[in-house]
């Protein structure tokens, strides 16, 4: 409880204020601004922080801290790549720590832009951020980042079940993500119909014709002849959407719908493994 820890936490930070110790007067700040909230607002706020500070009760996160060898500033300056990866069984733990690097390089990249458009530097290629189950490894302010990074020179390759995981995560702010990202290829499986719905509309729509034929029929004449009539036509149109949820949800295994701001292709997907000799693997 921070409400109980308070008089302990103050007297922690008189000492280290006395021995002028950095960040000692910010920390005593924020302690005050705490305790003063009233308690149900403070209590949810500890619960928040229990969960993102949760990864350093472990012992091999602490000593992974000790002396660092990554250099966020040299890193956006390299040709490097580095890979995250977090345990199915701990992702939730991990979440703040993989968030908190990936914001570093972010703000790195963005410092190094500022040198880039004065002239003092020189970029050739972007950094570039690939995140595959995003929602649940790395909860960054995504909304805010994709719409931004293009001109600060990072790219994002973001992959997801379907949006409903992203709508968990980022709320209403995730529906723009269709958007937002103006390359976007969907994968068979996703049966997600609020994004099929969206995409279907994003297709397009066309007139479709529709042909009614009535049947022809007999008739008897009081001489008792009979005569045939003419089938009869009747032409209406319907406006359709080009990909219905049906096409969308039901996209093949093997084949992906690719869309870019030139329009949708249904491609063909080949597995990397099956591709080893084109790339000289």
């Amino acid at each position: 409880s921070p409400t109980a820890t308070g008089p302990e936490a103050e007297a922690v930070l008189i000492v280290a204020q006395e021995d002028r110790i950095d960040g000692a007067d910010t920390a005593a700040t924020l302690l005050d601004s705490m305790l003063s909230l009233p308690d149900k607002e403070r209590e949810s706020i500890a619960s928040t922080l229990a969960r993102v500070m949760n990864i350093y009760t472990s012992s091999s996160a602490l000593r992974a801290g000790i002396d660092p060898n990554f250099d966020v500033h040299a890193f956006v300056r390299s040709t490097d790549t580095v890979y995250i990866t977090a345990p199915v069984d701990r992702q939730r733990d991990y979440a703040p720590l993989i968030a908190g690097f990936l914001e570093s390089i972010r703000l790195a990249q963005y410092h190094r832009r500022q040198a880039v458009d004065l002239g003092t530097e020189t970029q050739d290629a972007p950094v570039t951020f690939v995140l595959d189950e995003a929602a649940n490894t790395a909860p960054v302010p995504l909304p805010n980042i994709v719409s931004e990074a293009g001109g600060q020179g990072l790219h994002l390759v973001v992959a997801f079940q379907d949006l409903s995981q992203a709508r968990a995560r980022w709320g209403r702010a995730a529906e723009g993500f269709l958007t937002l990202f103006p390359e976007k290829l969907v994968l068979s499986g996703m049966a997600d119909r609020d994004t099929a719905e969206m995409l279907s509309r994003m297709s397009g729509d066309y007139d479709r014709m529709t042909i009614s034929v009535s049947t022809p029929g007999r008739t008897r004449s009081r001489r008792g002849g009979t005569s045939r009539s003419e089938p009869g036509y009747s032409y209406s149109s319907t406006r359709t959407a080009v990909l219905s949820v049906a096409d969308i949800t039901g996209i093949p295994p093997g084949r992906g719908l690719y869309w870019s701001p030139r329009g949708w292709e249904l491609l063909t997907i080949s597995p990397w493994w099956q591709q080893r000799s084109a790339y000289g693997l």
